[in-house]
């Protein structure tokens, strides 16, 4: 915050003129659609504030206002929101990036916050912002004072395309999720990946505004880390303890953005699925020696496992390359009241595709996760470390192949407990495929690992 003098030059007063009979000419809406404003609107600024207008630069943008002689202290705040990346064209909903607030008494002063790379809308309000907009309504009526709408587009586009084939895996569309390793939505309360760990290959996504970073100790990781923030706070010493194997990537909204929808996305479409026939609530175990093998007709199979969450060994899994498994791990098979019961890989247990099958053909949601150690690796197909070309190349720097553990076969969608939206802390948790959360809180602890798969061309429809 900053405060200036009372003094008005002749230019100032000149703006200050002009820009009121901009605003008078013009009827402004609380639901912001248009084009940018610098002035804002007379019809919803409170008695206390006598005038504002913003100025943008560069990577920042300023609100300048005045509150009235005599006006009792007002609280208000500057908040800089990150919209629906393109091709979406769509204003809401928006994520809150940056935010500054204060109290003020009678005077001249300005608030200043960063700005988001693409679309974006930055708002000048009294009291504090809200996390997330999902349209034009503020609380209590009449706080939002003014607006801006706009682009930046003096940063680094998003990736492009990545490693995977494109399109519905099995008609369950990713939307991009499939090209990552770990997509971390939330982890507002504790955001914990640290040693020990055989090692991670893959990219990782962030929302680093939100998640409360930290790591411990050392570990091999070869990818992109990316964050939509300015930095990757703690995260930092992952990318720097793995020189020539690990980049970052700072300031990528757009694919936070992106990838969060997606994954909100996903959880609609996977809930919708009718589920297979004879598959309407059954256990873990049951699916041991099942067979989907037709002369390569690619099927998607929808089951319901309600019971047998805790799996302690291989449940072997047989059928075509083109065939996709959709899991929904939830006790009572109702996803209205959020995914029940924690599911628990642990001492060696995993599915393990075979025939046509990679980790790349299976699904799965899930609310709460857990591992434990012990037991053996699935053999060969099946990735044994955290190797390039998904699995089956070189171990990166660093790296050592898988001794067992709790192994999450294909792509994970997660919540967290539907109570608390928290995942239980992961010891020897291998993931094979990726895992994409929006879960609050997660630690990624002792020989926690994991190697990221794509799914087979097949699958892709």
């Amino acid at each position: 915050m900053t405060r200036r003098s009372r003094w008005l030059s002749p230019w100032r007063l000149l703006y200050g003129i002009l820009a009121t009979l901009i605003v008078a000419a013009s009827t402004v809406a609380l639901a912001p659609t248009a084009s940018a404003l610098t002035a804002c609107p007379d019809n919803n600024t409170p008695p206390q504030v006598q005038s504002c207008y913003f100025t943008v630069s560069g990577d920042t943008v300023t609100a300048h206002f005045t509150v009235a002689d005599g006006a009792s202290p007002v609280e208000l705040s500057l908040a800089s929101y990150q919209k629906p990346p393109p091709p979406d064209t769509a204003t809401y909903p928006q994520t809150l990036y940056k935010s500054s607030t204060d109290t003020f008494g009678p005077g001249e002063y300005t608030l200043t916050v960063a700005l988001p790379c693409g679309p974006y809308q930055v708002d000048l309000i009294t009291g504090t912002p809200v996390e997330r907009l999902e349209g034009p309504v503020y609380t209590p009526a009449g706080s939002l004072i003014g607006y801006i709408l706009d682009s930046r587009g003096d940063c680094a586009p998003p990736p492009g395309p990545g490693p995977c084939p494109s399109g519905p895996i099995g008609g369950v569309n990713l939307g991009g999720l499939q090209d990552q390793l770990f997509f971390f939505a939330d982890g507002s309360t504790d955001a914990n990946w640290q040693s020990a760990s055989k090692g991670f290959v893959g990219d990782v996504v962030v929302n680093g505004v939100k998640a409360a970073e930290r790591t411990s100790g050392s570990f091999a990781y070869a990818g992109t880390l990316s964050t939509n923030d300015s930095t990757l706070g703690a995260w930092q010493r992952i990318v720097d303890n793995n020189p020539g194997q690990a980049t970052a990537r700072l300031n990528e909204g757009p694919l936070v953005t992106a990838l969060s929808g997606s994954l909100a996305s996903a959880f609609t479409q996977v809930n919708a699925l009718p589920v297979t026939p004879g598959y309407e609530s059954v256990s873990a175990s049951s699916l041991d020696g099942l067979n989907t093998q037709n002369n390569n007709k690619a099927d998607t199979i929808v089951v319901n496992v309600t019971s047998g969450f805790h799996i302690s060994s291989p449940i072997v899994i047989t059928g075509d390359a083109g065939d996709v498994f959709v899991l929904r791990w939830d006790e009572d098979a109702n996803p209205t009241n959020g995914y029940q019961g924690q599911v628990k890989f642990q001492s060696g247990g995993a599915i393990v595709p075979a025939g046509g099958l990679t980790p790349g053909n299976f699904v799965s949601v899930a609310g709460d996760i857990d591992a434990s150690g012990g037991g053996h690796t699935p053999p060969a197909p099946y990735p044994q470390g955290p190797r390039l070309d998904e699995g089956r190349g070189a171990l990166i720097a660093g790296g050592k192949d898988f001794t067992g553990g709790g192994f999450f076969t294909g792509f994970w969608l997660t919540t967290g407990d539907p109570e608390t939206g928290q995942t239980h802390p992961l010891s020897n948790a291998i993931f094979v495929g990726g895992w994409y959360t929006t879960t609050t809180k997660f630690s990624m602890t002792s020989g926690t690992s994991g190697v990221h798969v794509c799914p087979p061309a097949a699958a892709i429809r």
